[in-house]
Protein backbone atom coordinates (compact mmCIF):
# COMPACT_ATOMS: atom_id res chain seq x y z
CA UNK A 1 0.00 0.00 0.00
CA UNK A 2 1.05 3.28 -1.01
CA UNK A 3 0.54 6.79 0.90
CA UNK A 4 -1.67 9.14 -1.30
CA UNK A 5 -3.73 12.12 -0.95
CA UNK A 6 -6.66 9.05 -1.57
CA UNK A 7 -4.82 6.51 0.64
CA UNK A 8 -7.10 3.82 2.01
CA UNK A 9 -6.78 1.97 4.95
CA UNK A 10 -5.03 -0.68 6.28
CA UNK A 11 -5.58 -4.37 4.47
CA UNK A 12 -6.71 -6.73 7.49
CA UNK A 13 -4.58 -8.50 10.22
CA UNK A 14 -4.90 -11.60 11.11
CA UNK A 15 -2.76 -10.56 14.13
CA UNK A 16 -3.58 -7.07 15.36
CA UNK A 17 -1.93 -6.09 18.49
CA UNK A 18 -5.07 -3.74 19.62
CA UNK A 19 -7.33 -6.77 19.73
CA UNK A 20 -4.87 -9.10 20.84
CA UNK A 21 -5.92 -12.04 22.62
CA UNK A 22 -4.99 -15.46 23.97
CA UNK A 23 -7.50 -17.28 22.10
CA UNK A 24 -7.24 -16.21 18.64
CA UNK A 25 -3.16 -16.10 18.85
CA UNK A 26 -3.14 -19.46 20.36
CA UNK A 27 -4.96 -20.67 17.20
CA UNK A 28 -2.82 -18.69 14.89
CA UNK A 29 0.22 -20.16 16.15
CA UNK A 30 -1.24 -23.89 15.43
CA UNK A 31 -3.13 -22.83 12.14
CA UNK A 32 -1.20 -20.21 11.05
CA UNK A 33 2.56 -21.30 11.74
CA UNK A 34 4.62 -22.44 8.47
CA UNK A 35 4.79 -26.23 9.55
CA UNK A 36 3.59 -29.58 7.44
CA UNK A 37 -0.53 -29.89 8.20
CA UNK A 38 0.13 -32.19 10.78
CA UNK A 39 1.28 -29.93 13.06
CA UNK A 40 -1.04 -27.33 12.51
CA UNK A 41 -4.15 -29.08 13.64
CA UNK A 42 -6.85 -27.22 15.41
CA UNK A 43 -8.77 -28.90 18.10
CA UNK A 44 -11.59 -26.11 19.88
CA UNK A 45 -14.81 -26.35 21.20
CA UNK A 46 -17.71 -23.85 20.07
CA UNK A 47 -21.50 -23.37 20.08
CA UNK A 48 -24.15 -22.15 17.41
CA UNK A 49 -27.84 -20.58 18.63
CA UNK A 50 -30.42 -20.71 17.21
CA UNK A 51 -30.19 -17.84 14.47
CA UNK A 52 -26.32 -18.87 13.21
CA UNK A 53 -25.23 -16.95 16.96
CA UNK A 54 -21.57 -17.83 17.74
CA UNK A 55 -18.85 -16.98 20.11
CA UNK A 56 -16.84 -15.26 17.64
CA UNK A 57 -18.65 -12.46 15.11
CA UNK A 58 -19.59 -13.98 11.54
CA UNK A 59 -20.44 -10.32 9.83
CA UNK A 60 -22.71 -10.08 6.48
CA UNK A 61 -21.45 -7.03 4.85
CA UNK A 62 -20.21 -9.21 1.51
CA UNK A 63 -21.20 -12.39 -0.18
CA UNK A 64 -18.44 -14.46 0.83
CA UNK A 65 -19.63 -13.95 4.47
CA UNK A 66 -23.45 -13.97 3.83
CA UNK A 67 -22.02 -17.33 2.64
CA UNK A 68 -20.81 -18.58 5.65
CA UNK A 69 -22.88 -17.27 7.71
CA UNK A 70 -25.48 -19.48 6.32
CA UNK A 71 -23.34 -22.11 6.65
CA UNK A 72 -23.07 -21.83 10.57
CA UNK A 73 -26.59 -22.42 10.42
CA UNK A 74 -26.74 -25.24 8.37
CA UNK A 75 -24.50 -27.23 11.25
CA UNK A 76 -26.88 -26.04 13.92
CA UNK A 77 -29.88 -27.43 11.57
CA UNK A 78 -28.17 -30.61 10.78
CA UNK A 79 -27.39 -31.26 14.17
CA UNK A 80 -31.19 -30.44 15.22
CA UNK A 81 -31.76 -32.75 12.51
CA UNK A 82 -30.11 -36.13 14.07
CA UNK A 83 -26.43 -36.09 12.20
CA UNK A 84 -23.74 -36.34 15.57
CA UNK A 85 -20.80 -35.91 12.74
CA UNK A 86 -20.74 -32.65 10.54
CA UNK A 87 -18.01 -31.93 7.73
CA UNK A 88 -17.85 -28.53 6.58
CA UNK A 89 -15.13 -28.64 3.79
CA UNK A 90 -13.90 -24.84 2.89
CA UNK A 91 -11.83 -24.37 -0.60
CA UNK A 92 -9.15 -22.09 -1.56
CA UNK A 93 -9.79 -18.83 -3.43
CA UNK A 94 -9.49 -18.97 -7.32
CA UNK A 95 -6.89 -17.17 -7.50
CA UNK A 96 -8.28 -14.37 -9.61
CA UNK A 97 -7.83 -10.62 -8.58
CA UNK A 98 -11.60 -10.29 -8.94
CA UNK A 99 -12.24 -13.10 -6.29
CA UNK A 100 -13.73 -11.92 -2.88
CA UNK A 101 -12.65 -15.05 -1.28
CA UNK A 102 -8.51 -14.33 -0.30
CA UNK A 103 -8.07 -17.97 1.18
CA UNK A 104 -4.82 -19.74 -0.18
CA UNK A 105 -5.22 -23.62 1.18
CA UNK A 106 -8.41 -25.65 2.21
CA UNK A 107 -9.71 -26.14 5.25
CA UNK A 108 -12.20 -29.44 6.62
CA UNK A 109 -13.87 -28.38 9.90
CA UNK A 110 -15.21 -31.30 11.52
CA UNK A 111 -17.60 -30.79 14.09
CA UNK A 112 -18.94 -33.63 16.59
CA UNK A 113 -22.41 -32.72 18.54
CA UNK A 114 -21.73 -32.70 22.43
CA UNK A 115 -24.93 -31.78 23.53
CA UNK A 116 -28.23 -30.02 22.02
CA UNK A 117 -29.91 -27.09 24.22
CA UNK A 118 -33.10 -25.17 23.83
CA UNK A 119 -31.12 -22.02 22.02
CA UNK A 120 -28.01 -23.63 21.31
CA UNK A 121 -25.85 -26.40 20.25
CA UNK A 122 -22.57 -27.12 21.83
CA UNK A 123 -20.00 -28.83 19.67
CA UNK A 124 -15.87 -30.28 19.62
CA UNK A 125 -14.21 -29.13 16.63
CA UNK A 126 -11.25 -30.19 14.57
CA UNK A 127 -10.16 -27.59 12.22
CA UNK A 128 -7.87 -29.16 9.16
CA UNK A 129 -5.58 -27.33 6.85
CA UNK A 130 -5.08 -28.54 3.31
CA UNK A 131 -3.94 -27.66 -0.01
CA UNK A 132 -6.76 -29.71 -1.90
CA UNK A 133 -7.78 -27.33 -4.29
CA UNK A 134 -11.24 -26.59 -5.41
CA UNK A 135 -12.03 -29.71 -7.51
CA UNK A 136 -10.51 -32.01 -5.17
CA UNK A 137 -12.83 -30.06 -2.75
CA UNK A 138 -15.77 -30.43 -4.78
CA UNK A 139 -15.27 -34.05 -4.81
CA UNK A 140 -14.52 -34.85 -2.00
CA UNK A 141 -18.12 -33.55 -0.67
CA UNK A 142 -20.20 -35.03 -3.47
CA UNK A 143 -18.42 -38.28 -2.43
CA UNK A 144 -19.69 -38.08 1.20
CA UNK A 145 -23.06 -37.11 -0.19
CA UNK A 146 -23.08 -40.66 -2.38
CA UNK A 147 -22.32 -42.28 0.62
CA UNK A 148 -25.78 -41.26 2.54
CA UNK A 149 -24.05 -37.70 3.71
CA UNK A 150 -26.90 -35.08 4.14
CA UNK A 151 -26.75 -31.12 3.05
CA UNK A 152 -29.86 -28.63 2.46
CA UNK A 153 -28.81 -27.78 -1.36
CA UNK A 154 -27.25 -29.04 -4.06
CA UNK A 155 -23.22 -28.61 -4.50
CA UNK A 156 -22.40 -27.43 -8.30
CA UNK A 157 -19.48 -25.41 -8.13
CA UNK A 158 -16.79 -24.75 -5.07
CA UNK A 159 -18.03 -22.05 -3.72
CA UNK A 160 -21.33 -23.72 -2.79
CA UNK A 161 -19.03 -25.54 -0.03
CA UNK A 162 -19.06 -21.95 1.55
CA UNK A 163 -22.65 -22.47 2.56
CA UNK A 164 -23.34 -25.98 2.93
CA UNK A 165 -22.00 -28.16 5.33
CA UNK A 166 -22.47 -32.13 4.92
CA UNK A 167 -24.13 -33.98 7.95
CA UNK A 168 -22.43 -37.73 7.57
CA UNK A 169 -24.45 -40.51 7.48
CA UNK A 170 -25.56 -42.13 10.81
CA UNK A 171 -23.67 -45.54 9.93
CA UNK A 172 -20.74 -43.55 9.93
CA UNK A 173 -18.93 -44.88 13.51
CA UNK A 174 -15.38 -43.86 13.19
CA UNK A 175 -14.98 -40.21 11.22
CA UNK A 176 -11.04 -40.74 11.36
CA UNK A 177 -11.07 -43.58 9.88
CA UNK A 178 -13.41 -42.82 7.02
CA UNK A 179 -12.14 -39.18 6.17
CA UNK A 180 -8.98 -40.84 5.65
CA UNK A 181 -10.47 -42.85 3.01
CA UNK A 182 -12.32 -39.87 1.82
CA UNK A 183 -9.50 -37.08 1.82
CA UNK A 184 -6.68 -37.85 -0.16
CA UNK A 185 -2.94 -36.63 0.33
CA UNK A 186 -3.28 -35.99 3.90
CA UNK A 187 -2.42 -39.48 5.95
CA UNK A 188 0.17 -38.09 8.39
CA UNK A 189 -3.36 -35.40 9.79
CA UNK A 190 -5.07 -38.74 10.60
CA UNK A 191 -1.96 -40.31 12.26
CA UNK A 192 -1.37 -37.11 14.41
CA UNK A 193 -5.21 -36.96 15.62
CA UNK A 194 -5.13 -40.57 16.62
CA UNK A 195 -2.06 -40.03 18.71
CA UNK A 196 -3.45 -36.78 20.19
CA UNK A 197 -0.39 -34.66 18.78
CA UNK A 198 -2.71 -32.31 17.48
CA UNK A 199 -4.34 -31.55 21.63
CA UNK A 200 -0.12 -31.48 22.68
CA UNK A 201 0.18 -29.03 19.95
CA UNK A 202 -2.62 -26.44 20.99
CA UNK A 203 -1.82 -26.79 24.91
CA UNK A 204 1.73 -25.66 23.53
CA UNK A 205 0.32 -22.99 21.52
CA UNK A 206 -1.52 -21.89 24.00
CA UNK A 207 1.12 -21.41 27.15
CA UNK A 208 3.32 -19.52 24.29
CA UNK A 209 0.14 -17.35 23.75
CA UNK A 210 0.14 -16.54 27.53
CA UNK A 211 3.47 -15.49 27.41
CA UNK A 212 3.01 -13.33 24.64
CA UNK A 213 -0.29 -11.34 25.67
CA UNK A 214 1.39 -10.37 28.81
CA UNK A 215 4.35 -8.91 27.59
CA UNK A 216 2.49 -7.36 24.76
CA UNK A 217 -0.95 -6.42 25.84
CA UNK A 218 0.39 -3.35 27.98
CA UNK A 219 2.15 -1.54 24.88
CA UNK A 220 -1.38 -2.58 22.94
CA UNK A 221 -3.13 -0.71 24.75
CA UNK A 222 -1.32 2.70 24.23
CA UNK A 223 -1.60 1.83 19.79
CA UNK A 224 -3.37 4.66 18.64
CA UNK A 225 -2.84 4.71 15.03
CA UNK A 226 -2.33 1.88 12.34
CA UNK A 227 1.11 2.48 11.37
CA UNK A 228 1.96 2.21 15.20
CA UNK A 229 -0.14 -1.19 15.48
CA UNK A 230 1.87 -2.85 12.57
CA UNK A 231 5.33 -1.73 13.73
CA UNK A 232 4.36 -3.40 17.21
CA UNK A 233 2.59 -6.08 15.15
CA UNK A 234 5.82 -6.68 13.09
CA UNK A 235 7.72 -6.71 16.28
CA UNK A 236 5.66 -9.33 17.65
CA UNK A 237 5.54 -11.59 14.87
CA UNK A 238 9.49 -11.46 14.81
CA UNK A 239 9.69 -12.43 18.88
CA UNK A 240 7.56 -15.50 17.92
CA UNK A 241 9.94 -16.45 15.49
CA UNK A 242 13.04 -15.70 17.55
CA UNK A 243 11.86 -17.26 20.51
CA UNK A 244 9.34 -20.07 19.55
CA UNK A 245 10.44 -20.90 15.98
CA UNK A 246 7.54 -20.16 14.25
CA UNK A 247 7.28 -18.37 11.20
CA UNK A 248 3.70 -17.25 10.45
CA UNK A 249 1.68 -17.43 6.80
CA UNK A 250 -1.74 -16.57 6.03
CA UNK A 251 -2.77 -19.19 3.75
CA UNK A 252 -6.44 -19.87 5.68
CA UNK A 253 -7.65 -16.80 7.18
CA UNK A 254 -8.04 -13.17 5.13
CA UNK A 255 -5.35 -10.62 5.60
CA UNK A 256 -1.61 -10.35 5.69
CA UNK A 257 0.77 -10.32 8.23
CA UNK A 258 2.03 -7.25 9.93
CA UNK A 259 5.47 -7.91 8.30
CA UNK A 260 4.15 -8.34 4.97
CA UNK A 261 2.02 -4.83 5.66
CA UNK A 262 5.13 -3.17 6.30
CA UNK A 263 6.44 -3.95 3.01
CA UNK A 264 3.61 -2.42 1.11
CA UNK A 265 4.26 0.70 3.06
CA UNK A 266 5.51 4.12 2.07
CA UNK A 267 7.81 6.82 3.77
CA UNK A 268 4.20 8.67 3.97
CA UNK A 269 2.19 6.08 6.23
CA UNK A 270 4.09 7.14 9.31
CA UNK A 271 2.49 11.35 8.98
CA UNK A 272 -0.59 9.88 7.77
CA UNK A 273 -0.61 8.13 10.49
CA UNK A 274 -0.52 10.77 12.51
CA UNK A 275 -3.36 12.81 10.72
CA UNK A 276 -5.22 9.66 11.69
CA UNK A 277 -4.75 9.82 15.44
CA UNK A 278 -6.01 13.83 15.55
CA UNK A 279 -9.41 13.49 17.21
CA UNK A 280 -10.63 16.87 15.19
CA UNK A 281 -10.51 15.31 11.86
CA UNK A 282 -12.72 12.67 10.34
CA UNK A 283 -11.39 10.01 7.48
CA UNK A 284 -14.12 9.56 4.51
CA UNK A 285 -15.24 6.36 4.10
CA UNK A 286 -15.78 6.88 0.46
CA UNK A 287 -12.87 8.27 -0.85
CA UNK A 288 -10.12 7.69 2.09
CA UNK A 289 -9.37 11.63 2.67
CA UNK A 290 -9.23 13.44 6.03
CA UNK A 291 -11.77 16.91 6.74
CA UNK A 292 -12.44 18.46 9.65
CA UNK A 293 -15.09 16.49 11.56
CA UNK A 294 -16.95 20.29 12.42
CA UNK A 295 -17.74 20.72 8.74
CA UNK A 296 -19.91 16.97 9.04
CA UNK A 297 -19.80 16.52 5.13
CA UNK A 298 -16.20 15.26 3.34
CA UNK A 299 -15.74 18.13 1.06
CA UNK A 300 -14.53 15.81 -1.94
CA UNK A 301 -17.95 13.72 -1.86
CA UNK A 302 -20.24 16.32 -0.71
Amino acid sequence: MRASSNMKRLPDRYIDVRKLNVADLAAALVEERKAANEERIKPYKTWIGLEGQTPFPVGTETELKRRELEGVKAVSHLARSGHRTIVWISPPGSGREEDECKYTESRVIVYQVESIEETRVNFSCVAICGQHSQRQCLEVANSLLDDGGDCRGELVVANDLRSEPIGLSSDVVDWVSYLEKKIPGVTEVWRAIRNGVHEENSRQAWMMAQVIVREFSGRASRVKTDFEAVMLGVELERMIKARFEVTLMAGGVHGMSNEAILGHMGAFDGLYSRIDGDSRLQRCKHCGNFYIKAKEKCPSCG
